[in-house]
């Protein structure tokens, strides 16, 4: 993938995927963004994935940033809209992991 890609892994160097399946009764997924405003975004997976953007935006995710501090809304609508480019790319990642493990043991 070029440097100028949409969905270039080095734009999304700073967010990592995360569950927490211990203490949560529903599976609730995060994706953390650990750079400036870092944040955390919560959201029940099964919902969160098939989601349109708005609903994710409006309904589903709920950002906590850690400093406390909260961003404009615009800033939050950025980071949100990295935040679901970079959910789509893991979509594409597990997709192309799964095809390829079909392909590995001919189902």
């Amino acid at each position: 993938m070029s440097k100028n890609n949409e969905f270039a892994p080095e734009k999304y160097k700073h967010f990592v995927w995360g569950e927490n399946n211990v203490s949560q009764q529903v599976q609730q997924t995060y994706i953390i963004k650990l750079d400036y405003p870092a944040c955390s975004i919560r959201f029940d997976y099964s919902e969160g994935m098939f989601a349109s953007f708005e609903d994710f935006f409006n309904n589903i995710a709920d950002v906590q940033f850690f400093t406390g501090d909260r961003p404009d809304k615009e800033d939050v609508q950025k980071i949100l809209i990295d935040a679901w480019n970079f959910m789509a790319l893991e979509e594409i990642r597990l997709d192309e992991d799964f095809e390829n493990f079909d392909d590995e043991f001919d189902y």
